[in-house]
C-alpha cells in the first residue's frame, strides 16, 4: 500500500481530511506585464485512502492552499488501485 511522507490536508466542501502523500514540483511561471504573478505547479501522489480528489477540492500543505486542476487520476498496479495522482497549483500576486 502506498503511503507518502508529507502530511497533506484535503479540503472538500468545508471538511478537511488528513492524509500522507507526496508533493513533487513540476514548473513555475512568472508574469510581470500586468503586475507580478507567480504560478507554481506540483504533482500530488495520494494513497487510495484519500479517495478521489476533484477540481472542487483544495490541498493544504504547511498552511498553504493549492488548487486542484482537474480530477485525480487513479493508478493501478497489477489490476488493483494503488494510488491517485493530480496536478495542483498555487497562484501568488
Amino acid at each position: 500500500m502506498y503511503r507518502g511522507k508529507t502530511k497533506l490536508g484535503i479540503l472538500t466542501a468545508g471538511n478537511t481530511r488528513t492524509v500522507y502523500g507526496d508533493l513533487v514540483p513540476l514548473a513555475s511561471e512568472e508574469y510581470t506585464d500586468a503586475g507580478q504573478q507567480v504560478i507554481t505547479r506540483y504533482r500530488i501522489i495520494l494513497p487510495v485512502s484519500a479517495g478521489p480528489v476533484t477540481a472542487l477540492d483544495e490541498l493544504i500543505v504547511d498552511g498553504i492552499n493549492y488548487g486542484v486542476k482537474g480530477d485525480a487520476e487513479p493508478h493501478r498496479l497489477a489490476g488493483r488501485l494503488h494510488h491517485y495522482e493530480a496536478i495542483v497549483e498555487r497562484v501568488q500576486g
